[in-house]
């Protein structure tokens, strides 16, 4: 609380109550606090003024976030997107770097491998170093990370990411923002009522390629003898032991008898490899969380549940994660607790590639 105009001011105790000295009726009260809209209340002649203040609601995407301060989106130069967490959220994912494909332009991210839990690749404006390094730098909280971390974050505890693309939005971060930054703002407590959310999803990952009609085994062997009676080539081993070759005619009756029981085992062999190897992956996510607190204290706490199958049978992944969030206002003394607890658990498939030894 303040008098517009002169160097008087004072803060009110936990209740509002507030004590101030006036040079005269003529003169205006200033009241202010963080998150709430301003007012000026004219003091008249009488001993008590009254003032109810009401929240500022604050769009995300009108705020740039630089790792270091924030400010408003229409005062800046710099080139920078804002994405709010909600559209985050939106898609069932498992690392958040996925939700930005398409969300912000000059943005490339690219799935190194279809594994659950895998970072993908991000290029922003293509290579920005001589040494031909495209990574760029992610800062959440203030707090610089590699990509292999985000497998142990939940992307349901993020309330904006902004991306900062030219020189003097990532000026701050030295040559380490060379190829760009993106800086993540986690949630935090909001002051009201206390405020439960519980999240369940669930869905079905199938395959991008087409299934292609394979043949069984009877099939197969029709194939291969047709080639064999048309050029004489040999196709595969039911030609080899086949009646309709040739060289059948020539066998000893112990050889043709060895032949036939060949053929018979091979046509009881109908393995679907992909079936054996391939699947629908399933997914589900389980979260709850809440948020509250007054003007002194706020607080942010979830709980996440993550279980993922790959597309591949033998991979998974399993993500626990716990987040508390506690800042404290009183006065002049500010404080703030953040706490960040994660655990995953996956199974990989070994990476496509020609090895020897």
């Amino acid at each position: 609380v303040a008098v517009k105009g002169t160097g008087e001011g004072t803060v009110t105790d936990e209740k509002g109550v507030y004590k101030i000295s006036v040079p005269n009726e003529q003169g205006v009260l200033t009241f202010s606090f963080i998150g709430y809209v301003s007012q000026e209340i004219p003091i008249g002649p009488r001993q008590i003024v009254n003032a109810v203040m009401r929240s500022s609601a604050t769009h995300l995407d009108e705020v740039v976030v630089t790792g270091y301060t924030d400010y408003d989106r229409s005062k800046s130069v710099s080139a920078a997107t804002v994405i709010g967490g909600d559209k985050i959220n939106d898609v069932p994912m498992a690392t958040f770097e996925q939700a930005l494909q398409g969300r912000v332009p000059g943005l490339a991210v690219s799935a190194v491998s279809g594994q659950p839990g895998t970072a993908a690749q991000v290029t922003l404006r293509g290579v920005g170093t001589i040494a031909g390094n495209a990574n760029v730098l992610y800062v959440m909280d203030g707090v610089p990370i590699e990509a292999g971390y985000f497998q142990s974050i939940n992307p349901g505890d993020i309330e904006s990411v902004t991306v900062l693309k030219d020189a003097s939005a990532k000026a701050l971060y030295g040559s380490r923002g060379s190829n760009g930054v993106i800086v993540i703002t986690t949630k935090k407590g909001k002051s009201g009522k206390v405020a439960v959310e519980y999240r369940s999803q669930y869905g079905i990952s199938t395959l991008t390629t087409p299934r292609f009609d394979m043949m069984n085994t009877s099939q197969r062997k029709e194939f291969e003898e047709g080639i064999g009676i048309e050029t004489g080539n040999r196709a595969g081993s039911f030609w080899d032991y086949s009646k309709l070759n040739p060289d059948y005619a020539k066998k000893t009756p112990e050889e043709k008898m060895r032949a036939d029981w060949i053929v018979d085992s091979l046509l009881h062999i109908n393995t679907d490899w992909r079936d054996l190897f391939m699947r629908n992956g399933k997914y589900m996510e389980q979260q709850i969380s809440a948020r509250g607190g007054n003007e002194n204290i706020r607080f942010y706490s979830s709980l996440n549940y993550f279980d993922q199958q790959g597309l591949v049978r033998v991979s998974d992944l399993k993500r626990y994660t716990l987040k508390n969030n506690l800042d404290f206002n009183a006065g002049k003394l500010t404080a703030n607790l953040n706490l960040n607890a994660g655990y995953s658990q996956g199974n990989l498939i070994q990476s496509e590639g020609s090895s020897s030894g």
